[in-house]
């Protein structure tokens, strides 16, 4: 793709077949430095004879040291012998009997082509590889929301990772998890919360869940719970609605698994949350172990 250069015209320094090296700028108008042009960065170009009588539309890159624009690509010329369409296809150059003006100039071939739209507010999409075609696509995009929709309707598809990866921090299907295992369990005692594992969840939706074991050895007495939690206090068990799971108590040696949630939990800001185990006992030897989740939903 070529770059452009506003309000561009020039007078050339010779006649021939050479390339075009700036002598001055047209009145009203600008030398490509003094327009900017940047060190090897490619131009299209459109230079004439006085009279028009020769003339050549090509690209090339603009040298700044010596203030010279090439001339390797001619796509048009007055003697029909361009690379264009139309043209022999030798894309040899002009020669100029006179010292050209040159322009820079946008070209047909630097143009993006929209169709003429019938569906406000549709998303446009590359019509085949040419870089330069678009057409409607059936993504709407919504004005001042920028929600999505299709044209239509019927809801817009969106495709999932078809491979082993996680989403990244801040996106749509980020997962979190934290795991404390069988060989670490730990030791509970009567009536006091601990804090098994915890994940850090930064801001935004989440739905969260936890699985906590409990394991019962010894001869258990006047167990009247076994409550597992998701909290945002360490050590302390939160009892709203859906943030915990009772166990039923155990008179015998064994193990016990219970899970909690999904529960959403919405956050203004970065967050802790536990997995909270507590038993209320007054002999045998209670340990738990498990495992706190979250994946973000939205």
């Amino acid at each position: 793709m070529a770059s452009f250069l506003d309000n561009c015209d020039f007078n050339a320094t010779s006649t021939g077949t050479g390339d075009f090296v700036v002598a001055s700028a047209i009145t009203g108008h600008q030398t490509p430095a003094s327009a900017g042009a940047v060190n090897a960065a490619v131009y299209r170009y459109f230079a004439r004879s006085a009279d028009l009588s020769q003339w050549e539309v090509g690209y090339d890159a603009y040298t700044s040291a010596s203030v010279t624009l090439g001339r390797t690509n001619v796509l048009f010329n007055s003697a029909g012998t361009g690379t264009g369409s139309g043209q022999t296809g030798a894309g040899s150059k002009v020669n100029f009997s006179t010292v050209p003006k040159v322009a820079i100039v946008p070209l047909a071939e630097d143009m993006i082509f929209p169709p003429a739209s019938t569906t406000d507010n549709a998303a446009l999409r590359a019509d085949g590889t040419g870089g330069r075609t678009y057409q409607n696509s059936a993504l709407i995009i919504a004005d001042t929301t920028a929600a999505l929709s299709r044209s239509g309707g019927g809801g817009v598809p969106v495709e999932g990772t078809n491979t082993n990866d996680d989403a990244a921090s801040g996106y749509v299907g980020e997962y979190i998890v934290a795991t404390l295992g069988y060989a670490s369990r730990v030791t509970l005692t009567n009536t006091t919360g601990v804090s098994l594992t915890s994940i850090s969840l930064g801001t935004g939706d989440w739905e969260a869940s936890g699985t906590g074991y409990t394991e019962v050895t010894g001869s258990p007495a006047n167990n009247n719970y076994n409550i597992v939690s998701l909290s945002t206090t360490n050590n302390t068990l939160d009892t709203t609605e859906g943030l915990y799971i009772y166990m039923a108590p155990m008179t015998i040696s064994a193990t016990v698994a219970n899970g909690v949630g999904p529960a959403r939990k919405s956050l203004s800001g970065t967050t802790t949350l536990y997995l909270v185990s507590q038993s209320a006992f007054t002999a045998g030897t209670f340990k738990a172990w498990g495992q706190v989740r979250a994946r973000r939903p939205r």
